[in-house]
């Protein structure tokens, strides 16, 4: 990849990012969020609690559902709670046939010595995060956890 490429407009100068490609802009349609103006900052923080898989699927999937930056706070602490000790990842999983199926997933690095307890664990906050009374079930179900 070379430099960014410079264009000048008489006494404007534009630095097109050298990240993106023409293609990407003639791909993605733009998309707004109600965290437009601090969703890097939401985003960079989602890195800090989990490992991202495949970040640019997950940017685009949280860019088109505004309430999982609430929704994935409010699970982050109940995984804390039940599995303080382990690592998380979070992927992006994309259906193959419907994507109304398309959904995050978490997974908690495990350790197979204690599945069983993790496993009983794991269904105990799912529970909970069911019970999360403050966002409808067209949000819940755009997130799954399971052990890995």
């Amino acid at each position: 990849m070379g430099p960014p490429e410079v264009i000048r407009d008489d006494d404007t100068y534009i630095t097109l990012p050298a990240s993106l490609k023409d293609e990407y802009f003639e791909s993605k349609p733009i998309s707004y969020s109600k965290y437009f103006e601090s969703f890097e900052f939401k985003f960079n923080e989602l890195s800090n609690d989990f490992n991202l898989i495949n970040i640019m699927e997950i940017q685009d999937f949280i860019l088109l559902h505004d309430d999982l930056f609430d929704y994935l706070s409010q699970i982050k602490l109940l995984l804390q709670k039940y599995f303080s000790e382990y690592d998380y990842c979070l992927e992006f999983y994309s259906d193959p046939e419907l994507q109304s199926l398309n959904q995050l997933v978490i997974y908690i690095n495990g350790d197979e010595s204690s599945f069983d307890e993790d496993w009983s664990s794991l269904k105990r906050m799912n529970s909970e995060i069911n019970e999360l009374g403050n966002f409808p079930n067209s949000v819940k179900h755009l997130i799954s956890v399971d052990l890995w």
